[in-house]
Parts: structure tokens; sequence; C-alpha cells
């Protein structure tokens, strides 16, 4: 029997008010228990961000299976080399519809959750370097500490091990 696996990615922007410090964040959901599985911070929004959280998800997941990968129709996500990073490893996308977050909510959560419960932090850093240790260590609380309501409240990975 294959086993299908679906993923979401998505991206968002982090800017500390006030100051210059302005980079973004590509994250890869395993939508089977919510865990990030990718995700790469850069000071440029363009292909290579995505597609290098794409690869380190795919590293830490060793797919041989189908995967869907869901995103919204952002401009790297309609770009000929993400389409051609789709075919090489046998990815079928799925979009969601133009203009509508809802497709994509379980993602768009996510970075509503690390936007909100960062803000503090992230408003008193002093440098792109110390922002991203503390997106760094976000994740990790995320998939190891966080308790989520739909894994019946366990954290990703907990939620994992038990399934």
């Amino acid at each position: 029997m294959q086993e299908h696996f679906h993923f979401t990615t998505d991206q968002a922007n982090i800017q500390k008010q006030y100051a210059a410090i302005f980079f973004f964040v590509s994250a890869v959901m395993d939508l089977h228990n919510n865990e990030i599985i990718g995700h790469q911070i850069s000071s440029t929004h363009d292909v290579q961000l995505v597609e290098d959280s794409l690869l380190y998800a795919l590293e830490i997941r060793h797919i041989k299976d189908s995967l869907i990968l869901h995103s919204d129709q952002g401009m790297p996500y309609r770009s000929t080399r993400w389409k051609t990073l789709m075919d090489t490893f046998s990815i079928t996308p799925s979009m969601s519809r133009k203009a509508n977050a809802l497709d994509n909510a379980c993602i768009e959560s996510f970075f509503s959750y690390l936007k909100t419960e960062m803000e503090q932090d992230l408003q008193h850093t002093k440098s792109v370097e110390q922002a991203t240790q503390l997106i760094h260590d976000y994740i990790r609380y995320y998939n190891h500490q966080r308790i989520q309501g739909v894994l019946h409240y366990q954290t990703p990975t907990q939620y994992a091990k038990a399934s």
C-alpha cells in the first residue's frame, strides 16, 4: 500500500519596528502532525528561500512515496524553477485559490503564532543573527513543547510518536 504525505508551505516577512531588521521566513509543515520540518531565513524573498526550506524538509523526512505539497499562489510557487523542483522530486503541487488564506490555514496559523508569541522578543533584538536564533528557538519550542488542541493536546513530535 502506498502512503500519501501532505505538506504545506508558506513564507512570512518579519520586521522589527522602527529598525532596519527585516527578513523572510519560509517553512514547510507536515500536515500529519503540524510539525515544522523545514525552514529557512533570508533577507531576500525569492525562490531560493522556499526551495531551501523544501529541500531541508525532504532531507529530514526521506519521502519515497506520494507527496502532495500545498502552497498559496505566491510568486516563488508559480516560478519555472519551483515547477522544475516539483518534477524532479515527483511532488504533486497543490495551490490555494487566489486570495484565500483559508486554503492554507495550518501554515498561516503557524506564522500568526510565531509573530504574536515572539513579537516582544523580536522587538528587543539587536541584529538579524539574534533574530534568526530566536526564530530557530521558537520552531524548536513549537515542535517539541507547544501543545495543540487539534493534536489531542500533544506537541507535534509527541503526536507523531503516538501515531
